[in-house]
C-alpha cells in the first residue's frame, strides 16, 4: 500500500500562535509546545492520481492553522495535538491528485473516554462528518485507530478543519484511504446547492460521506443556478440511489422550460447505500448564469450531485428546441383540479379541456408528447389548435400504468408548428387518467424537409 506524507514547511510563528500563548498560564498546559504552522494551501498537488488502496496520511504535526490546541511529544514519536478542549479547532492541508470516496482512520487518545469533534472544509463549510464519541483508551498516550467511516473528498487543495466538540482527548494522526475514485468534473450542483424550499425534499447524509436529496417525489422542481466561463457543449451526470427500481426527471431552464437533459429510466442500485452515475444528456451552454432546475417526472429516488463536463467550444444553438410545460401552467381551463402535492392535473371528465402556450422558437416539424398515467388504462383525449380549430392528434384509448404517477408519453409525431406563440386544447373525451406534462421538440426544420 503506498503511503502518501504530507511534507511540513516550517514557515515560523504566526497569530494564531501569540493566541496559544495566551493560555499558557493554565498549569496543566505548560509543558505543551506552540505550533509553527505551515501556509495554508501550499502543499503542491501532485499529477500522479491515486489508485485504489493508496493511502494519504496526516499528522499533527502537519497543522497550517489552530485555536487553544498545543503539541506534545507522542508516546509513537512526533508529537500529537493535545488539550483538545471544546471550541478548540485545528486545520491541516490536504492536496489530492484523485477525487474518489476515502475510508478515513483517525488515531486518538482518551484517558476519560470524552471527546467528540467533527470534520468541516474550513473553506466552504461543509460538513464531513460528525463523531460523538472518543474511545477511553486508558491514558493520554495510549493511542488507539477509530474507523470513521467514508468521507468524499474534491481533486485539489482542501483545507479540513477539527472542530473539538467536547473536551477530552488528544489527536496524532488520520489517514485517508482511496476506496473509489471520481470522474472528474468541470463544474458540479451538490446537494446543498439546490432550493428545495418550496418542496418536501430533505437533506440526509449518504452512504459516501457527502449529502444527498431525500423524499424526492414526482412533480418536484429543484432549483439551482449554474453558472459557465465558457460555451459550448457539456456532458451532464448526475449521481443516484435508486433501490425502488423508479424514476426519471429532467434538467429545464427555470424560465422558459427548455429541456438540456432529460432521462426516463434511472438504473437501479441495490440498496439505499449504493450509488451509481448516469449521463443524462449532452447540451450546449452559452458562458453565463443559467437559472435551473431538475423537474421530477417520477419520485422515488436519491440524488447526490450533478457534474458538468466540458466538451467542446464548436459553435452550436443554445435552443435546442426541445422544451416541457407542466400541466399546472395552463393559459385556461374548464372542470379540472390541480394536485397541489405534483402538481398534476386528475379527476378528468368528458368535456373538461385545458389549454396552454407554446412558446416555439423555430418553425419545423415538431413530436409532441403528453405524460399521462391510467392504472386502469382508461381516457381518451383529443389535441386541436382553439385558434384554427385544426386537430393535431386523437388519443382514443390510454396505456395502462402501474400507478396514478407511473408517467408514460403518448405521442403526436409530425406537427407543423410556426414560430410564435402556439395554442393548444387538449379536449378531454373520457375520463380515467391523470395528466402531469407536455413536452415537444423539433424534429426537423422545414430547409430540411425540401
Amino acid at each position: 500500500m503506498l503511503s502518501l506524507l504530507l511534507v511540513v514547511v516550517v514557515l515560523g510563528t504566526n497569530a494564531n500562535a501569540i493566541q496559544a500563548q495566551t493560555q499558557d498560564d493554565d498549569f496543566w498546559r505548560q509543558n505543551g509546545t506552540v505550533p509553527e504552522p505551515i501556509e495554508c494551501g501550499s502543499l503542491p498537488i501532485s499529477t500522479t492520481p491515486l489508485n485504489v488502496g493508496d493511502t494519504v496520511t496526516i499528522t499533527s504535526a502537519e497543522l497550517c492553522d489552530y485555536y487553544g490546541i498545543l503539541l506534545e511529544p507522542s508516546s509513537e514519536g512526533g508529537f500529537d495535538v493535545g488539550w483538545m478542549q471544546q471550541g478548540h479547532w485545528v486545520s491541516f492541508d490536504m492536496a489530492l491528485s484523485t477525487a474518489g470516496l476515502f475510508n478515513m482512520t483517525i488515531r486518538t487518545a482518551s484517558k476519560t473516554g470524552e471527546g467528540a469533534f467533527d470534520l468541516v472544509n474550513q473553506g466552504t463549510s461543509e460538513v464531513y462528518k460528525v463523531f460523538s464519541g472518543v474511545a477511553n483508551t486508558q491514558g493520554w498516550q495510549n493511542w488507539e485507530t477509530m474507523d470513521a467511516g467514508l468521507v468524499a473528498l474534491r481533486k485539489g487543495s482542501t483545507t479540513l478543519r477539527v472542530n473539538s466538540l467536547q473536551s477530552g482527548w488528544n489527536l496524532l494522526s488520520m489517514n485517508f484511504t482511496l476506496v473509489e475514485a471520481f470522474v472528474t468534473y468541470d463544474y458540479m450542483v451538490f446537494a446543498k446547492n439546490f432550493d428545495r424550499g418550496h418542496v418536501g425534499v430533505e437533506l440526509a447524509e449518504s452512504s459516501e460521506g457527502t449529502l444527498n436529496l431525500d423524499y424526492i417525489f414526482s412533480g418536484d422542481e429543484l432549483f439551482f443556478n449554474l453558472t459557465l466561463p465558457q460555451s459550448g457543449k457539456y456532458e451532464i451526470y448526475a449521481r443516484v440511489s435508486n433501490p425502488e427500481d423508479v424514476g426519471s426527471f429532467a434538467i429545464t431552464h427555470r424560465q422558459t422550460g427548455q429541456v438540456f437533459g432529460i432521462i426516463l429510466t434511472l438504473p437501479t442500485t441495490s440498496s439505499w447505500e449504493e450509488w451509481t452515475t448516469v449521463l443524462v444528456g449532452e447540451a450546449y451552454f452559452d458562458a453565463e448564469t443559467h437559472n435551473m432546475e431538475i423537474f421530477v417526472l417520477q419520485g422515488g429516488f436519491n440524488l447526490e450531485f450533478l457534474g458538468l463536463n466540458f466538451i467542446d467550444s464548436a459553435t452550436g444553438d443554445s435552443e435546442d428546441n426541445h422544451y416541457l410545460v407542466p400541466a399546472k401552467d395552463y393559459t385556461n381551463t374548464n372542470g379540472v383540479e390541480v394536485d397541489p402535492n405534483n402538481g398534476n392535473i386528475g379527476s378528468l371528465d368528458p368535456g373538461d379541456w385545458i389549454e396552454y402556450t407554446l412558446n416555439v422558437v423555430s418553425s419545423g416539424i415538431y413530436i409532441l408528447q403528453f405524460y399521462i398515467a391510467s392504472p386502469e388504462g382508461w381516457g381518451s383525449f383529443q389535441v386541436v389548435n382553439p385558434q384554427t380549430q385544426e386537430v393535431y392528434g386523437t388519443f382514443d384509448s390510454l396505456p395502462t400504468t402501474e400507478s396514478w404517477f407511473s408517467w408514460v408519453s403518448v405521442d403526436i409525431p409530425n406537427v407543423s408548428l410556426s414560430q410564435g406563440r402556439v395554442p393548444i386544447k387538449l379536449e378531454i373525451t373520457k375520463g380515467g387518467f391523470n395528466f402531469f406534462v407536455i413536452a415537444f421538440e423539433l424534429a426537423s426544420d422545414y430547409a430540411e424537409e425540401v
